[in-house]
């Protein structure tokens, strides 16, 4: 948390590989209410599927001092970008600007130890 900016952080959750919107939406709730109490600022969610805001996602990544990428199985991950090129762009921007960005597989609830 230190490196997004500790309680000052501005965090946004990625949800995205997931067979049922019902279980990203889920786990991306889950992982925001677990930061949010790290923070002081809200954290934004979002499910990476066809229905998304793209551009708010875009907004938010822009704004954000660190992003977590939640998947069931991280080999999903790159699978679910190739549908929104211009979100995986805008992650990729972020982390070679120097946001902290994180992989998280929901069960268990643990780092896979890969930076985005």
């Amino acid at each position: 948390m230190t490196i997004s900016g500790g309680g000052n952080a501005r965090l946004v959750v990625l949800a995205m590989g997931y067979a049922k919107n019902s279980d990203a939406q889920a786990d991306a709730k889950a992982f925001a209410s677990e930061l949010e109490s790290w923070v002081t600022n809200p954290v934004q969610w979002f499910v990476l599927d066809s229905k998304v805001d793209q551009q708010a996602v875009r907004t938010a990544i822009a704004s954000a001092t660190g992003i977590l990428l939640t998947s069931p199985d991280q080999s999903l991950v790159l699978n679910a970008f190739t549908g929104a090129p211009d979100i995986a762009s805008a992650v990729k921007s972020a982390w070679w600007m120097g946001k902290s960005c994180w992989q998280m597989m929901p069960q268990p609830r643990r780092s896979s130890g890969r930076k985005c």
